[in-house]
């Protein structure tokens, strides 16, 4: 699996383990991603209703 790893995200040292701070990486960058498409489904959301998200 640390070779999986390895060819996939470019990171690691060694072949048969895979680094604490690698795989913390690769979980901010999960859910940066998550993120970015809740973000992006909320918008468009907003824009086919826009009058339940108006506060004035």
């Amino acid at each position: 699996m640390a070779q999986v790893w390895r060819a996939a995200c470019g990171h690691g040292s060694r072949e048969r383990t895979i680094d604490v701070v690698d795989t913390q990486g690769g979980l901010t960058a999960a859910v940066q991603g998550l993120s970015r498409r809740l973000r992006h489904h909320e918008e468009q959301r907003a824009a086919r209703m826009p009058l339940l998200f108006e506060y004035d």
